[in-house]
């Protein structure tokens, strides 16, 4: 079997943590490790802050076609950010993909 999940992870102070957002990245790999063989783990979006993509889909209007090599761009910007720069968000949507232990 395999897992895909993209779940709401925090990286920031905890006193800055929302209620519903409180889990670490550790918390998330913790629990999957015990039964997958995580192969890929890495952040996708930073939530409440627009990205520039977004943006200009938003202000110009941009055909749908565009929407996947946008995301793509957007996916990958979002890859490269430190957790110091994650840290920024309230939370982060994060993607994992594992395939099971066995």
């Amino acid at each position: 079997g395999s897992i895909f999940a993209l779940e709401q992870v925090s990286f920031a102070d905890a006193g800055q943590l929302l209620p519903e957002c409180s889990l670490r990245i550790k918390d998330y790999l913790g629990e999957m490790e015990k039964y997958f063989h995580i192969k890929h783990a890495h952040p996708v979006r930073g939530a409440r802050k627009r990205s520039f993509f977004e943006k200009l889909a938003i202000k110009y209007r941009l055909p749908e076609a565009l929407f996947p090599l946008l995301t793509w761009m957007d996916i990958n910007r979002t890859k490269k950010l430190t957790p110091a720069q994650l840290a920024q968000y309230p939370y982060v949507d994060y993607f994992f993909y594992g395939v099971l232990k066995g």
